[in-house]
């Protein structure tokens, strides 16, 4: 039994020995087809060239033997792969333009494909540029036919107050924002955020500081946190940018702090400014809602992963139901037994007043 080494030896020496072997082909087949006309002219008395020509009829065609025989040597694919590149380098010197087109073509559909590829897989597959992204989770509200909104600020806060323990729920807007320096406005988009949206992500700033809760309280100096996008491409990544003025739809804003572009969330947001406690958001169309878990209850009771839709609501509104439900049971047995007293009780009373017989 020959094993793979010996299997390799062999197909090397039909590469590098074709030539002999088809030679040595060439003669085995002119051998057998000699000594069969041979055959035929000394038993049947016919002529050496009518010999030959019955002796290729009974033997049928050469060729396909031949063909046979190559392929049995293992490297066909090799031979074919070399005529195909010879072929392709024939058609090339006689119309090389032609052939350009063609390989820019091929190029340039292999490139899309990769580039749509690698896309697809960072905004579906990409890990999130948070710490333990694994902990965060997306809220959003599931209506008819399955679509889904941001939930309004009332409905957020009710979710904050309702929230487990094990999770942690920030509230933030996705709103395009006028952004001036005192000599040009320009329109981004921004986020207004809850108290605990920093947190929730753990972002840490490059520059200065995020929020702190004084910032989110009524009447307190209006701040705002830029992206290192905003600070390069505004502001030409001045050192100085803290404690600059701006102003943000109008209203003066001190800058506190610069984080990563790529740890922004919604994704394409420049600004960040706190939403102070009691201030309602509804107007800015909707507040969406992210939380964090802890000990990894990310992928159960809390919902699915940021950039994913999420079950999360609908959980909640089948828990309500199922409290409403069981609440309205218990109410109706508490009746039920309210009502079995009375009746026990009135019962009573009247088998007193009743004459016995």
């Amino acid at each position: 039994m020959i094993g793979w080494s010996g299997r390799w030896r062999r197909r090397l020496r039909a590469l590098l020995r074709k030539g002999e072997l088809e030679r040595d082909m060439e003669e085995e087949f002119r051998f057998h087809l000699e000594m069969e006309a041979a055959e035929l002219a000394r038993t049947q008395g016919v002529t050496a060239e009518e010999a030959m020509r019955r002796a290729r009829v009974a033997f049928g065609g050469v060729e396909r033997f031949k063909e046979e025989g190559r392929d049995a040597r293992g490297v066909r694919w090799l031979e074919d792969l070399a005529a195909d590149l010879r072929y392709a380098l024939r058609v090339y010197r006689k119309s090389p333009w032609a052939a350009m087109v063609v390989v820019a073509t091929l190029a340039m559909g292999i490139g899309a494909s990769v580039l749509i590829y690698c896309a697809g897989r960072a905004l579906v597959f990409g890990a999130l540029a948070f710490p333990a992204p694994e902990r965060l989770v997306k809220v959003e509200l599931a209506g008819e036919g399955g679509r889904r909104r941001a939930a309004s600020y009332s409905e957020f806060r009710v979710w904050e107050d309702g929230a487990a323990r094990a999770v942690t729920l920030a509230g933030h807007t996705f709103e395009q924002r006028f952004v001036g320096d005192g000599s040009s406005t320009w329109q981004i988009l921004g986020s207004r955020v809850t108290h605990g949206f920093v947190p929730v992500l753990a972002v840490r700033p490059l520059l200065g500081r995020t929020f702190t809760p004084d910032d989110h309280a009524p009447g307190s100096e209006p701040v705002a946190v830029v992206t290192t996008r905003l600070w390069k491409g505004r502001f030409g990544s001045d050192p100085s940018i803290l404690g600059r003025s701006i102003r943000v739809d109008g209203q003066a804003h001190t800058i506190i702090g610069v984080i990563p572009a790529e740890q922004t969330y919604p994704a394409g947001v420049d600004l960040w400014t706190p939403l102070p406690a009691g201030e309602t958001a509804d107007a800015g169309g909707g507040t969406s809602a992210t939380g964090s878990a802890a000990g990894g209850a990310a992928g159960g009771a809390a919902g699915s992963p940021i950039g994913n839709t999420t079950g999360a609501p609908q959980g909640a509104r089948r828990g309500a139901r199922r409290g409403a439900s069981q609440g309205a049971r218990r109410g109706a047995r508490a009746r039920g037994r309210r009502g079995d007293r009375q009746g026990a009780q009135s019962g009573a009373r009247r088998s007193t007043r009743r004459p016995s017989i």
